[in-house]
């Protein structure tokens, strides 16, 4: 919005520069620039209508100041072509061509301020909101480690336990594998006790 406004302004003086070098010379050569400043008004001003963010009010006093800029210089080239240079010059020493420039200067300016600020607001709105997405990136991104620390820990206690009860296991086997093995000695040791008890008794 800003550039276009810009544009239009800069525009308008590309076709200020060529009438007033035409209410000089009287040659058509310099109504070049004008004419084609004009045509690239025209677009600005169509540009400007189908904005959404400019107010219509404004638009519309904008428009009307442009517009009347556009025939001022009209007229002027006009009546240099039919009265000569003297009666031109009468019209560009009446100040009226200064004025209604200086009107649109002061309008596309507060527009830009008006513009500026809401950018502004934009900005800083967005700012927040990018402030917030951080935090909360990092509260979900902290949450995350802590989860998947607990979730290490819990692997790895796990672990712990499963090596604990292996080794009991193995243990458990070992005297099971030494009892199944020298049990018949024992059983054959304690039959022989108890031959030899009896054999005493006798």
């Amino acid at each position: 919005m800003i550039a276009e406004l810009e544009t239009t302004l800069s525009t308008l003086k590309d076709a200020e520069t060529g009438q007033r070098g035409y209410l000089l010379t009287g040659q058509e050569r310099y109504l070049e620039p004008y004419n084609s400043a004009i045509d690239q008004i025209n677009q600005h001003v169509q540009s400007l209508k189908q904005s959404t963010n400019l107010d219509s009010q404004q638009l519309q006093t904008l428009d009307r100041a442009i517009d009347a800029k556009l025939k001022e210089l009209d007229q002027t080239i006009q009546v240099r072509r039919t009265q000569r240079l003297n009666a031109a010059l009468q019209i560009v020493q009446s100040d009226r061509s200064k004025q209604i420039m200086d009107n649109i200067r002061r309008q596309i300016s507060a527009i830009e301020a008006q513009e500026y600020q809401q950018l502004q607001q934009r900005t800083a709105e967005s700012q927040q909101s990018l402030n917030a997405t951080l935090l909360t990136f990092t509260l979900v991104t902290g949450t995350s480690f802590v989860l998947l620390g607990l979730v290490a820990v819990g692997f790895k206690r796990y672990e712990i336990e499963q090596d604990q009860a292996e080794m009991s296991l193995k243990e458990r086997e070992e005297r099971l594998r030494l009892f199944v093995k020298y049990t018949p000695v024992g059983v054959a040791m304690f039959a022989q006790l108890l031959d030899a008890i009896g054999s005493a008794s006798n």
